[in-house]
């Protein structure tokens, strides 16, 4: 019986380790990808601002920091519970240490704060160009 329990710790141990890991990747890829994207929209506006409707571009930018600020806003929680559960899972497996999962904790309430303030700046520069 305590074997079974073992195992089945490892290998909960090990799931939540792996979707911290897959978590942290997945917002680096995204921010990056994130940057890219406004900072192309950005100069391409800058650029071409004598085009008659280049102000509807700037929606883009504006929809995509408001779905990846609810979403970072949302994964706060989760990765609160995937902390939480590495740290119950290592003292039930007697473990000296568990993986820190608190960097990536914080970084989601600075993504939010970026995001809100991009979102905000790209409102701005819609509505001044109308």
């Amino acid at each position: 019986m305590e074997n079974n329990l073992s195992e089945f710790l490892w290998k909960e141990y090990e799931k939540d380790l792996e979707l911290y890991k897959f978590y942290f990747n997945m917002a680096i890829k995204i921010i990056m990808w994130y940057l890219s994207v406004i900072g192309a929209v950005y100069a391409f506006f800058i650029s071409n601002q004598t085009v008659k409707y280049i102000s509807i571009l700037l929606v883009i930018p504006i929809f995509l920091s408001f779905l990846l600020m609810c979403l970072s806003a949302s994964s706060i929680s989760v990765l609160n519970h995937i902390n939480d559960d590495l740290k119950d899972f290592s003292n039930r497996l007697n473990l000296k240490s568990y993986p820190n999962t608190i960097p990536l904790i914080w970084i989601m309430p600075v993504c939010v704060f970026a995001f809100t303030l991009v979102m905000v700046v790209f409102s701005v520069l819609l509505l001044n160009s109308i």
